[in-house]
């Protein structure tokens, strides 16, 4: 069982002797992570009270391990290579820390023929529990500065450039070299039968040797010298020097260990405290809970538009510029009570990076022209909009969901199921719209909206629109510059009407702007609601010009 020391303790007097080389190596600072590698902080990201020590106490035999790995995913090389142990890091906890899964090394799955080779001796392993530090003043200040921005999100990764993206819970000090190696394959080279395997011996083992032999044979084969590894702090180290440099690094004192390896990783948001980490993992999109889906959209903005007597059309400017148009918009027209006015369409068109336009139609079908309004919400991903109002935070999407269901010739009712976590509150409300090809001129209804809470699912019933049924509440969305969210369906064999949905969540209306419930439908337990489609479509043509519908829901 490991034993560990507090460092200040003067009865350990070899871990005692290394405090000052402790804290030289600048612990406390957080780990940056991209493309081309993992570098240390130049800033303390936390206050560290004691740091706790454990002495590996080997014999000179022991002391140092050699291992050859042949690795297939460049993943696994870029953890090799950073000295940052395969099982450190939770895969769980690598996707906030690029805005594009594509650029993330730590999530890198690309296969690839790397050879792997380290000689290593661990004489320290330090262990920081989250218990034992503070965040710095300096990092919490500028956090909160960030949480009040329009833009959080980019404030906060360009505070994580600085101070790190992940903090080590246990570093091993010792000395290590190592080296690898790429193999590019060609017709002249051998075909060896290359899969992910890995060996580890001791110096002075017949192992030992023969991991050397197999290195030296592998990389050899392929045209790679062989003669030297690397030291963690870029010296070269000749292969028949290993011998006499394990020899002096056995003798040296504890001041000269280097970090040859970082342990237990987690996001650095980790360290605050609540509801400040709770609000960070907002922003980046991180949700804890059990039975939640890892849902990165946000309801980022809401707004309400005062309705001038006749209607025509309204511009809606965003305060800043967006990063993106990846956006979708849900609205209603409702008096100032909130209650809603169901025969009248809303139509929202033109959205791009600097607002968009808002259409009522339908408007004379209603006696009462005074005191209405337009209340909308929009919702997408902070990272791509790079806008996120504040107002709009304690918002939370349970669940965004995608499907279709094809339109075959005799088909004029389908029945969609979806998936939902476990016991969603009562106040949850689901918005939805509706797409299809301007081939198809059907409109669509939906009825008898179920919540089976047994099953964790939502029953939606679809089916042709009647010409004779009333209009409910209805919102079409057309834009034929957005690009959208949803796979297009023109190209294929039968055409196929393809559904987005969303499940909120709101604790609170105190400072929201709009209401909610207005806007969407709260969710029941086998509770009834009908919803009407009306010319949803997606032109086939190059531009392919999309449009997308809100009923009322």
């Amino acid at each position: 069982m490991s034993t560990y020391y507090n460092v200040s303790m003067t009865e350990v007097q070899d871990v005692v002797k290394s405090i000052k080389n402790i804290y030289s190596l600048k612990i406390n600072n957080g780990l940056i992570v991209n493309a081309e590698g993992v570098r240390r902080s130049k800033f303390s990201a936390y206050s560290l009270c004691s740091p706790k020590a454990r002495k590996l106490n080997m014999s000179f035999a022991n002391s140092f391990q050699a291992t050859l790995r042949f690795s297939t995913k460049q993943r696994d090389t870029f953890l090799f290579e950073n000295h940052i142990d395969h099982s450190a890091i939770n895969l769980e906890h690598c996707d906030w820390i690029f805005a594009n899964s594509a650029e993330n090394p730590l999530t890198n799955e690309s296969l690839v023929k790397n050879v792997c080779m380290k000689i290593q001796c661990s004489q320290l392993e330090l262990k920081v529990e989250k218990e034992m530090i503070k965040p710095s003043k300096e990092i919490v200040a500028k956090v909160k500065e960030a949480l009040r921005h329009d833009n959080p999100y980019n404030e906060l990764m360009t505070i994580f450039e600085i101070y790190g993206k992940f903090l080590p819970k246990k570093i091993i000090l010792g000395h290590k070299i190592y080296r690898t190696t790429c193999l590019i394959v060609n017709e002249s080279q051998p075909d060896i039968n290359f899969k992910e395997e890995e060996w580890s011996a001791y110096f002075k083992t017949k192992e030992y040797d023969d991991i050397l032999n197999q290195w030296k044979e592998c990389i050899g084969s392929y045209g790679f010298n062989s003669s030297y590894l690397v030291s963690v702090d870029n010296k070269s180290i000749m292969r028949d020097e290993i011998e006499m440099w394990m020899k002096t690094c056995s003798e040296s004192e504890y001041g000269s260990l280097k970090i040859i390896g970082w342990n237990e990783l987690y996001p650095i948001y980790e360290m605050f405290e609540e509801p400040l980490c709770r609000e960070i993992k907002s922003i980046l999109g991180i949700i804890d809970q059990p039975g939640s889906f890892n849902i990165k959209e946000k309801v980022l903005f809401s707004g309400i538009i005062p309705v001038n007597v006749p209607p025509f059309s309204y511009r809606v400017n965003f305060p800043v510029c967006f990063e993106s148009n990846n956006y979708q918009l849900f609205g209603k027209l409702v008096k100032q009570n909130g209650e809603p006015i169901d025969k009248v369409v809303i139509k929202f068109k033109s959205m791009d990076i600097y607002g968009f336009y808002v259409f009522v139609e339908n408007f004379n079908t209603i006696d009462e022209h005074m005191e209405l309004q337009i209340e909308w919400i929009l919702i997408g991903i902070p990272a791509k909009i790079g806008f996120f109002s504040m107002y709009t935070r304690n918002i939370q999407i349970l669940r965004s969901i995608n499907t279709s269901f094809s339109l075959k010739p005799n088909d004029n009712n389908w029945k969609i199921l979806l998936d939902v976590q476990e016991d969603l509150p009562q106040n949850s409300v689901l918005v939805a719209s509706f797409n299809y090809s301007s081939n198809y001129e059907q409109s669509f209804e939906v009825d008898n909206l179920n919540y089976w809470c047994n099953d964790n699912k939502i029953e939606l019933n679809v089916y042709y629109a009647n010409n004779e049924n009333p209009i409910f509440s209805s919102m079409e969305i057309c834009d034929p510059d957005k690009d959208n969210f949803m796979n297009n369906n023109v190209n294929g064999d039968e055409p196929k009407c393809l559904i987005q949905c969303f499940i909120l969540s709101l604790e609170s209306q105190d400072q929201l702007v709009v209401h909610l419930n207005a806007i969407g439908k709260t969710i029941g337990l086998e509770e009834e609601i009908v919803i009407k489609l009306q010319n949803v479509k997606i032109n086939p043509r190059a531009r392919k010009q999309r449009k997308y519908f809100l009923n009322k829901i």
